[in-house]
């Protein structure tokens, strides 16, 4: 649970870690790590925080061990004053702060990690990122050196911690887009790999198929990964179901069937149910396509799209509905020279013919 915490606790808490710290350098007489986040503000824990402080032990534990430097002990403390972790690495001091160092500059989390290297042979007991030829750590709002405007207070702790939410919120989207993505790959993968399965293609035969094979299915496994990051990342940025699936039934039809596949100036944008009032409903809703680049001319191409619409209105569950199809020209007027006007009498399919 998120609460904000007082000066004078965070100043005990920092005296209690750096008391810690000496207890471990006496102990081990090897280079001790300590990880903390740069969290702007007086709430110090909460689940996204936790989740980077977690990514931020993943990757120093990953440097450390490409460089073949073992860790000795590790401890971590999850308070509502901050995430801090201590490691003693058996190694160089130098060295482990060169890698700390870089983990910082690695990216905009990495931006958020506090990672300090005390040494028994360090100067004044600690590494110097700047003494090893690093650049100071810059301010996440304005670029020029962080402590400079920490001490003088420049930017103001809303705007820092609006800052640190969109670091965040960039890095874990596209960690979970990947994460989910692998995810829906790994099915594919499992699913041909189980067998028997009779009639359908396995690692043993083709079943009852003459198209497709276990090679053939890998290699379309393959090729569907860039769909499943990018369906993702539509859940991620509209948070709608509806659109996941407008985006997913263009996604099924191939590029053969796929009616803008062949329109390549220009980029489906849209495709969303516009609700009528309800006395003036009945059963209808409309749906407006609209389109970045030049419109295609061609009645065919054009009747092509007005069924792939009136087939993303089936997947609504609009059975026997109305569908609108309007193309806009670039002052964003209706274009009636190129309307696919309307589609009462196509066939919409209903829930349970979908």
């Amino acid at each position: 649970m998120e609460r904000t915490v007082e000066l004078m606790e965070l100043l005990e808490a920092r005296e209690r870690r750096a008391a810690r710290q000496r207890e471990l350098l006496e102990q081990y007489r090897r280079p001790v790590i300590s990880l903390c986040m740069n969290i702007a503000g007086p709430v110090k824990r909460s689940p996204v925080i936790c989740r980077g402080f977690r990514e931020g032990q993943a990757r120093l534990s990953a440097a450390l061990g490409a460089a073949r430097i073992p860790v000795l002990f590790q401890e971590e403390k999850i308070a509502d004053t901050g995430c801090e972790a201590l490691w003693v690495a058996d190694g160089p001091g130098r060295q482990v702060k060169a890698l700390c160092a870089v983990l910082e500059e690695r990216d905009g989390l990495g931006r958020l990690l506090d990672l300090d290297v005390l040494d028994r042979e360090a100067p004044e007991g600690r590494w110097d990122r700047e003494s090893l030829g690093f650049p100071p750590r810059p301010c996440l709002i304005c670029g020029r050196r962080g402590r400079v405007c920490a001490s003088r207070r420049v930017h103001p702790a809303e705007e820092l911690q609006e800052k640190t939410a969109e670091i965040f919120r960039a890095f874990f989207a596209r960690q979970d887009r990947e994460h989910l993505a692998a995810l829906a790959m790994r099915a594919l993968l499992y699913e041909v790999s189980a067998a028997p399965k009779p009639g359908l293609v396995d690692r043993a035969n083709n079943g009852s198929h003459r198209d497709m094979d276990l090679f053939r299915f890998l290699d379309s496994a393959s090729a569907l990964l860039p769909y499943w990051l990018r369906a993702v990342e539509i859940g991620q940025e509209t948070g709608t179901v509806e659109y996941g699936r407008v985006k997913a039934i263009r996604m099924e039809l191939g590029p053969e069937e796929d009616p803008l596949a062949e329109n390549a100036s220009g980029e489906l944008v849209w495709i969303d149910p516009v609700q009528i009032e309800p006395e003036e409903q009945e059963n209808r809703q409309d749906f407006a396509v609209e389109q970045e680049a030049t419109l295609p001319q061609d009645p065919d191409l054009r009747a092509k799209l007005n069924g792939f619409a009136r087939k993303v209105a089936g997947y609504y569950g609009l059975t026997g509905a109305e569908v609108t199809v309007e193309w806009k020209d670039d002052k964003g007027e209706v274009d009636s020279d190129v309307a696919g006007g309307s589609a009462a009498d196509a066939l919409v399919l209903s829930a349970g013919d979908r």
